[in-house]
C-alpha cells in the first residue's frame, strides 16, 4: 500500500497543486510524452496497480465473473470488489473504459474491412511480392484481434 506523509499540506496550497497536476496530464500532446511524464511519476508497481485496475474496469463491463478477472489478472477478490464500488460512486473508471472500447470498436472496424479486401483481392502466387504482402496483412491483422481479444 502507498503510504503519505502524516505532515499536512495547506489545503488551498493542495487544492492549487491538483489544479496544475491535471491541467499538465490535460496538456500532454503525445503518446510519446505522456508515457514518459507517467513512467518518471511512478514507479513500475504503480503503473502496473493502474494498469490492472483499468483492466478490472473494462473486464467488469464486459461482464467477466470475478472469478475469471481474478484468474486471468492476478488480482484479490478485494480489489476487484473495491473497483467495483468506485464504479458505482463515481463515472470516471466507466468513462475511461469506455472511449478505450470506443477505440477498440473502431479499430475491430476497420480490421473488418481489410480483412474483406483481403479475401476479396486476387490470388497471389505463392513466393511473389504480392504473395508476401497479404501474408504480412494478415498476420499484423490477426495479431492485432489477439491483442484485443485479451480484454
Amino acid at each position: 500500500m502507498t503510504r503519505v506523509s502524516k505532515r499536512k499540506f495547506d489545503k488551498e496550497i493542495e487544492n492549487r497543486c491538483f489544479q496544475l497536476f491535471w491541467q499538465l496530464i490535460i496538456d500532454l500532446k503525445t503518446e510519446k510524452e505522456t508515457e514518459e511524464f507517467f513512467q518518471n511519476l511512478l514507479s513500475p508497481t504503480e503503473q502496473l496497480m493502474i494498469v490492472k485496475r483499468l483492466a478490472i474496469v473494462i473486464a467488469l463491463i464486459k461482464g467477466y465473473s470475478f472469478q475469471e478477472i481474478y484468474e486471468n489478472f492476478k488480482v484479490s477478490y478485494p480489489t476487484i470488489l473495491s473497483v467495483q464500488k468506485q464504479m458505482f460512486i463515481s463515472p470516471g473508471y466507466q468513462n475511461a473504459a469506455q472511449k478505450l472500447l470506443k477505440r477498440a470498436q473502431h479499430k475491430k472496424i476497420w480490421d473488418t474491412i481489410e480483412e474483406i479486401f483481403l479475401k476479396l483481392s486476387l490470388p497471389a502466387t505463392y513466393g511473389s511480392k504480392r504473395f508476401e504482402e497479404k501474408s504480412q496483412t494478415g498476420k499484423r491483422l490477426l495479431k492485432r484481434k489477439r491483442e484485443r481479444s485479451i480484454l
